[in-house]
């Protein structure tokens, strides 16, 4: 035994680091064993809630200042003089209450003038629509027969204008074959009985020699003369013949042309005459100036064309009357006839009453003038300046006797409803929108609460210092005289809500990647959670996890779309109890990161 010890011994001593590796594990499984002999079993605890249904809400939170919902500068609509203001700042005014009235003179005046201008146009469609009188109806008649009257007479002037010109025509060729006869004598007979005077010359050229040199246009003269002569006896030869082919029996157009063809015919002799005479007369006196002698018949011939003139004269003056009343009178009857057809259809409209499009031409003037009027009514209405509100007068900045415009502002008018105007950053005014819930409260009133609405949301933002704001409005569902404008507000706008939904705490939600589940402990009733209180239930049983699809989420709650059903129990929180060597106690809250089977690797 003592040779066992000491080998025992030599072995440790050798073998010291190995003896002490045997030495710790020896003492440390009785350590262990002592351990698991002499302290109690853990126990796992659970805190529970049942799954609910219920609603839940989604808010965003801001802050702003109260505002009157609307603000207007009254300006007038017209220029003119403010006669009175009747309203002064504070005041309270209904919409349509007066509050300046501007000098109306003007409008006044053109208001009544649109009046008379519709009495009288309805007067013209009354009297349009009424049937004839006796003297309208006279009248109309009397008219026409004058008419008619006028074409008859214009007709017998006409016809008679034919015989006197048949007349004047044969009085004329009573004369024109003297002058004819006359002329050619003066021109172109000879002077055989005077010794002087070489014989075999005709006239013109024996009065062309007396002057000889002395008048350098002689020859010119004697050449009109002699040709505006033959030009008048081709047109007289041809006038002759359709004058004897002519009698009283032919038509007016034959007898028309006539006259005017013997017009023309005397007109170009009494040319012939004037240019003969023109020659004589320049024969004369150059003869005259050198004291020679003109042959004897000389005179003789300056008499003839001299009557001729005279008797030209006198046919052509009687031609023209007659061609000129020839012309007057188809004139005249032409507008005879114009007339009789013009007063003969008023007539027959005067029988038959108003035309279709007469009435409506003259109904569409009477609507012109009560459009007229109504521009006119409401031209003198804004000269009287109103409340488009009902509201309180916040400034007054116009007086009797300033000069306004339309940019002239006379009063400032607010409304006694009141909004609030709230400031929301740019990743809470996605989720506002027009006619969201909203419950506001004031700083200046602390025990005041009251619902609204939102009415307005920015489109574009605003930056301050790099940070972009965006203004909402929200209206007040009433109002209470203790909130002014320019008071702090803040306002929790409600941005999304269901109803009837199941909802479990958040604390009860876990997740892993992208899968959401909780922990279900069956067989538990609500009374035995009620009654394990904060210290939660003990089960000798593991809770089940279970996969669900969550929709909305709150900072308490979260909304089960699938997996639960109302009243299953879940697990918020986990606390293991249990007792240590050398403690009275000791409890373990277990983390919520729990794998799932079959999720990343299970347990």
């Amino acid at each position: 035994m003592k040779n066992l010890f000491h080998r025992v011994r030599g072995f440790i001593m050798r073998r010291k680091f190995v003896s002490l590796l045997v030495l710790v594990g020896v003492l440390g499984g009785g350590y262990y064993a002592y351990g698991k002999l002499s302290t109690p079993a853990a126990e796992t605890r659970y805190t529970l809630a049942a799954v609910s249904t219920g609603a839940l809400v989604l808010s965003t939170t801001g802050s702003g200042q109260v505002a009157a919902s609307n603000q207007v500068d009254v300006k007038p609509k017209v220029s003119a003089d403010i006669l009175s203001v009747a309203v002064k700042a504070g005041q309270k005014v209904k919409a349509g209450d007066v509050l300046a009235k501007l000098d109306s003179s003007d409008a006044l005046q053109a208001l009544r003038d649109a009046q008379t201008a519709l009495e009288t146009a309805e007067l013209s469609l009354q009297e349009l629509l009424a049937p004839p009188d006796t003297l309208t109806l006279l009248q109309s008649e009397n008219s026409l027969a004058q008419a008619r009257e006028s074409k008859q007479s214009a007709e017998d002037t006409l016809a008679s204008a034919y015989t006197d010109g048949l007349n004047a025509v044969a009085n004329t060729f009573l004369d024109l074959p003297t002058m004819v006869a006359g002329l050619d004598n003066v021109l172109r007979g000879n002077i055989m009985n005077d010794t002087a005077i070489t014989a075999g010359q005709n006239n013109a050229d024996v009065y062309l020699n007396l002057i000889g040199d002395y008048r350098a246009n002689a020859t010119q003269f004697r050449d009109v003369a002699w040709t505006s002569y033959q030009t008048a006896r081709t047109a007289y030869d041809a006038n002759l013949i359709e004058y004897r082919s002519v009698s009283r029996l032919s038509d007016r157009d034959t007898i028309e042309a006539l006259v005017n063809d013997t017009y023309e015919t005397t007109k170009l002799m009494s040319d012939a005459v004037k240019n003969t005479k023109n020659f004589l007369d320049l024969v004369n006196e150059a003869v005259s100036s050198k004291g020679g002698r003109v042959p004897t018949l000389f005179t003789s011939h300056m008499n003839s064309v001299q009557s001729y003139i005279s008797s030209a004269n006198s046919r052509l003056s009687s031609l023209i009357s007659i061609t000129n009343t020839i012309k007057n009178s188809k004139s005249s009857i032409i507008s005879a006839e114009r007339s009789i057809a013009e007063r003969t259809e008023s007539l027959a409209k005067l029988k038959a009453g108003a035309d279709v499009l007469d009435i409506r031409a003259q109904e569409l003037a009477v609507q012109s003038k009560k459009n007229a009027l109504r521009d006119a009514e409401e031209s003198y209405a804004e000269h009287t300046v109103r409340a488009p509100f009902s509201g309180l007068v916040a400034a007054v900045a116009a007086k009797k006797g300033d000069a306004a415009s339309p940019s002239t502002v006379l009063a400032t008018l607010i409304t006694e409803e009141q909004v609030a105007e709230i400031a929301l950053n740019e990743v809470e005014i996605a989720k506002v929108k027009v006619g969201q819930s909203a419950t506001l409260t004031f700083d200046a009133v602390s025990d005041l609460t009251i619902a609204g609405k939102v009415t307005e949301v920015d489109s574009i933002g605003t930056a301050s210092q790099g940070v972009v704001s965006y203004s909402v409005v929200v209206a007040f569902s009433s109002q209470d005289d203790r909130v002014r404008p320019g008071m702090s507000v803040s306002a929790s706008i409600i941005t999304e809500s269901k109803t009837d939904i199941l909802l479990v705490p958040n604390a009860a939600l876990k997740t892993q990647g992208d899968t959401s589940y909780v922990e279900v402990l069956s067989g538990i009733s609500a009374d035995a959670v009620a009654a394990a209180g904060v210290q939660g239930v003990l089960s000798s049983t593991a809770p089940t996890q279970v996969i669900v699809s969550v929709g909305l989420s709150n900072d308490s709650m979260t909304e089960v779309t699938s997996g639960l059903t109302a009243g299953d129990m879940v697990v918020t929180k986990t606390t293991v109890f249990g007792t240590a060597p050398g403690a009275t106690g000791s409890a373990t809250t277990r983390s919520s990161s729990i794998r799932i089977p079959g999720v990343g690797g299970g347990f």
